[in-house]
């Protein structure tokens, strides 16, 4: 009785957590470098396409770079609204060079059709202040 327990207990744990849809953005490695608790600097991201909102946006980030990197990012965020813009905001930022990039859609209604438009870009950014006061980066993307 005990083990039949134990079992069906794994079978709903496997089923549960076993099962999900795959992210197809970017691969993100986690690391420390470029960060950390001694920093102090605030990127506040808002995707931006012909000055609209980018929906559904992930915002990815690579430290110590400035170009678009060739093995992974380091984190990444899924926008939330604030005040009307989609925002990701990356803290704990110490001086150094930092490459942004996105991912998303908006919804092009043209001709009456509601159809999304997959858009992505990126840019490199350098922190140069540790101010707590966050820095606005009104990050371009594109089809």
């Amino acid at each position: 009785m005990r083990s039949s327990l134990i079992v069906a207990s794994l079978f709903i744990l496997m089923f549960a957590f076993g099962c999900g849809k795959q992210d197809a953005g970017p691969v993100v490695i986690p690391t420390s470098a470029g960060r950390g608790d001694s920093g102090r600097a605030i990127l506040s991201v808002i995707p931006r396409h012909n000055g609209m909102n980018v929906d559904t946006a992930t915002v990815y980030i690579k430290y110590n770079a400035l170009n678009a990197p060739v093995n992974g990012y380091d984190d990444s965020m899924v926008c939330t609204l604030n005040a009307g813009n989609p925002l990701a905001k990356f803290d704990s930022l110490r001086n150094g060079n930092y490459y942004l990039y996105c991912t998303g859609h908006i919804i092009d209604t043209t001709g009456g059709l509601n159809k999304y438009v997959p858009l992505s870009g990126g840019t490199g950014y350098t922190v140069i202040t540790q101010s707590t006061t966050p820095v606005t980066i009104l990050l371009p993307v594109n089809q």
